[in-house]
């Protein structure tokens, strides 16, 4: 079977064809199904994209090239275009129709305080500065409105659903088109993306920093550690709720390191998992000052005297001191008998960190910290206590306030009414994540060198050395991205639900990572579909089974024969035994499709009907929620808002000026 297979993936190899560089080869797929039948480990799909990196190297004239792979190509393309075109109607679409919400008009306020008298101090009440900035920037470009205080989280959402794109790398080129469609329609996503909030920005900032983050545990690069930076500071100073995020991904990254280090792949010290731990714990460190407050006695919101701002001053001086001690301890002098990367010497990896790096990415972090906080420095002092101190201080306390009572098990309650989809994906991909962890694949150093050794992550470093071989690329993150996604997921579930304040806005957080975990278990499905066998066994009949069913069932549940003899009741009662036979014919001949395709694909086909259905309905939910009952209570997404008679009043009051 072994040997089938090798000459199966040789053959594939030597044509090149569209359809293994594009995903859909047909033996790969046998082979899986021979895989999973067996026991025995297959290279991931992604070897097929080394194809395509090897064929870059030779140029082809336009003559030359496949047409149909340029066809395949294109149709990729198209895909991401229709999706972007959508997202900017769907974003900007009637943006200011809506009438403005308790917080909305905070933020629209405010924000025309700073951008017409340049006065703007930072209140922990309101959450971070970029805000404030943002709109303000939006205000001197295209003037003050309802719809031009949306502006910028639209672009926030279109550019979550962009950045999507570069996920490719780690969970498909199907993954991350089935994710940039949940973001797409999904309804907090969606709804929050015309909405003056701090959480749509949340989502943008931890997409690029997610990103840059993996970048850098790929190649252990320098410059995706400025990014990282940069994608951190300015989720900070969005929103609190970063504190959250950041400490989920960096109990990630030391769990990754101490695994690599515990299995004996690599010492502690060349860990690029370790290095962002660290790095993430250094920078934010200062931010933790309260916790001092706390531990002292002190109250960490008082900044009002000399005493208070000193007290606060001398604690964040000390964790301040307390990173730069753990940064060079980390990233400081290295063993002679090790090169620059940190690592034995020819390991060709990129070079290692040092102290004077991390005090660089300490200014970059806080420089920006800094200058929103302070206004760009025109509310130096309480700007600096407000933001270095207050920020996390005065939303523990909240924790205890518990504004909105909401219950324990709030989030699955908006969860199981709006994101359901996103929600029943990840639980497939934790059955599969599960399944494969439990087999012992992934995370081992065997199973990290075949995959790398077949994946797009193959690429040649300086010396000539493949990404296999430093232990480095796309290949090498991907078993450990997929992790992230599902502890992601799991942490931001349990932190939100743990917190005391829970809102309507913050089911954006867990729909996040769920549509990410989710867009890469749906690929796995459907790249595990032989659509040749669905062809040749009749397969169709159970895409089209699961509606039908559906549909017989409705019909059922409606037609209830009755004791009464009148026409109604027999009408009824002709309807339901009608109904029942259907149901009986088409469960036979599903029978008889199941058993020509195998249950490993009637499964899986029942499931892509089953979730297209799902997200059908989402799509409507979507709809209904953003465009016609945005400001009504009925929806449960819709929170603290004006009644629509604010609106009206407003277009009359138009109106009767225009008359007059």
């Amino acid at each position: 079977m072994a040997e089938a297979r090798d000459e199966k993936q040789d053959d594939a190899k030597n044509e090149v064809s569209d359809r293994e560089l594009h995903g859909t080869s047909t033996d790969i797929l046998l082979a899986e199904e021979q895989e999973e039948d067996s026991g025995e480990s297959l290279p991931s799909e992604d070897w097929q994209d080394s194809i395509k990196t090897k064929a870059v190297g030779t140029r082809e004239g336009f003559l030359d090239s496949n047409p149909l792979t340029m066809l395949r190509a294109n149709w990729e393309a198209a895909a991401w275009a229709v999706i972007l075109v959508v997202a900017i109607v769907s974003r900007f679409y009637e943006l200011g129709a809506r009438g403005m919400s308790h917080d909305e008009s905070l933020h629209a306020v405010y924000s025309l305080d700073l951008y017409r008298n340049g006065s703007y101090q930072h209140n922990p009440m309101m959450h971070g500065p970029f805000l404030f900035h943002a709109n303000a920037f939006i205000y001197f470009l295209f003037g003050v409105s309802d719809a031009t205080a949306r502006v910028m989280p639209a672009l926030a959402g279109i550019g979550t659903i962009v950045v999507t794109w570069f996920f490719r790398r780690w969970i498909g080129r199907t993954g991350a088109l089935l994710t940039a469609v949940l973001f797409l329609f999904s309804p907090s996503i969606l709804f929050h993306s015309r909405y003056i909030r701090n959480d749509i920005y949340i989502v943008f900032f931890s997409m690029i920093w997610v990103y840059f983050m993996f970048r850098y545990v790929e190649e252990r690069k320098l410059k995706w550690l400025y990014c990282t930076v940069t994608a951190m500071a300015l989720g900070f100073a969005a929103k609190e709720n970063q504190f959250m995020s950041g400490t989920i991904f960096g109990v990630f990254m030391v769990g990754a390191a101490v695994w690599r280090w515990w299995t004996g792949q690599e010492k502690l010290r060349d860990s690029s998992f370790g290095d962002i731990a660290v790095l993430l714990l250094t920078l934010v460190l200062p931010f933790a000052a309260p916790l001092g407050h706390i531990v002292l006695g002190w109250d960490a919101l008082a900044y009002s005297t000399t005493q208070d701002l000193a007290r606060s001053a001398v604690l964040v001086l000390l964790m301040t001191g307390l990173s730069a001690a753990i940064a060079y301890w980390w990233f400081g002098p290295v063993k002679k008998s090790e090169n620059r990367a940190g690592s034995p010497a020819g390991s060709g990896r990129e070079g290692r960190v040092t102290f004077a790096n991390w005090a660089i990415l300490m200014a970059l972090f806080w420089g920006i910290e800094i200058l929103l906080f302070t206004t760009f420095f025109t509310n130096p002092v309480d700007g600096l206590a407000t933001g270095v101190v207050g920020s996390l201080g005065y939303w523990l306390a909240q924790q205890e306030v518990q504004r909105g009572s909401q219950p324990w098990y709030y989030y699955i309650m908006q969860t199981l009414l709006y994101e359901f989809v996103p929600l029943f994906l990840s639980l497939g991909g934790v059955t599969l994540l599960t399944h494969r962890l439990l087999s012992g694949k992934w995370l081992s150093p065997a199973s990290a060198g075949k995959d790398a050794a077949s994946s797009e992550g193959r690429q040649r470093d300086g010396g000539g050395k493949s990404a296999t071989d430093t232990g480095t690329g796309a290949s090498f993150a991907r078993p450990y991205f997929v992790l992230f996604l599902a502890w992601w997921g799991v942490g931001a579930w349990l932190s939100y639900s743990y917190a005391g304040e829970k809102m309507p806005w913050l089911t954006t957080h867990m729909t996040q990572p769920m549509a990410l975990f989710g867009g890469w278990w749906g690929s796995e499905v459907l790249r595990r579909i032989d659509w040749r066998r669905v062809r040749e066994r009749q397969g169709w009949w159970l895409l089209g089974l699961l509606p039908a069913l559906l549909f017989v069932l409705v019909t059922l549940a409606g037609s209830i024969p009755g004791a009464g003899r009148d026409v109604d009741s027999l009408t009824r009662s002709v309807r339901f035994i009608l109904a029942l036979g259907l149901m009986g014919v088409l469960l036979y001949y599903g029978y008889l499709a199941s058993l020509r395709s195998g249950w490993r694909l009637t499964l899986r086909l029942t499931a892509v009907t089953g979730f297209t259905i799902l997200f059908l309905l989402t799509i409507r939910f979507s709809y209904l929620l953003t465009f016609v009952n945005y400001d009504m209570a009925t929806e449960y997404l819709v929170y603290a808002h004006a009644a629509p008679d604010v609106k009206r009043a407003l277009e009359e009051i138009e109106t009767i000026s225009e008359r007059t």
